[in-house]
């Protein structure tokens, strides 16, 4: 289950928040989201006066939410939602959508989830075994997309019931419905 905080439920609350507001331009949403502040998109950060962790907004989070939203279609360039993203609000809806995005990504950057099945098997069988983390599939899959994308494209799968996970983050199987 994706926690409070996790990018699939920062995801679904931009496009609630894009459903609601009303724009024809590009960075009238990031202002909106930021001017009203979701606790969601707050983070500890350290402040050098205080010498302590405060609870701030950022925008970081916000800006790395939004071109996620952005490489899955459900918002378009100008961070405006689009038909699919509206059609994802639909909570029955939202997992198979935003997974069938990612799997659409994933086939325009060349990586096939048979393969990756393929490898994640034989990581269990090798002798040693070897840990199926994300890094080790996208080293043996010799994966094009950034690391960090490809890991966080995974984590949201599995956000969307679509992959086996370990709790160390040990993929065991993509699925695909």
């Amino acid at each position: 289950m994706a926690s409070e905080r996790s990018i699939y439920n920062k995801i679904y609350q931009v496009l609630k928040i894009a459903n609601s507001f009303k724009s024809n331009k590009s960075n009238d949403l990031r202002k909106h989201i930021e001017g009203i502040a979701p606790t969601i998109f707050k983070t500890y950060q350290y402040s050098k006066e205080l010498d302590d962790l405060n609870l701030t907004f950022s925008l970081k989070v916000l800006d790395k939410i939004l071109l996620i939203c952005k490489n899955l279609f459900i918002l378009d360039d100008q961070n405006i939602i689009t038909k699919l993203g509206i059609e994802a609000l639909d909570l029955t809806k939202f997992n198979e959508i935003v997974a069938n995005q990612i799997y659409l990504l994933f086939e325009q950057n060349g990586i096939d989830i048979e393969k990756l099945n393929i490898i994640i098997k034989e990581c269990f069988l090798s002798i040693p075994p070897i840990m199926p983390t994300s890094k080790i599939i996208w080293e043996i899959a010799k994966i094009e997309m950034p690391l960090f994308r490809f890991s966080q494209y995974l984590n949201i799968l599995y956000q969307c019931n679509h992959a086996q996970v370990s709790q160390k983050k040990l993929y065991l199987l993509i699925s695909p419905s």
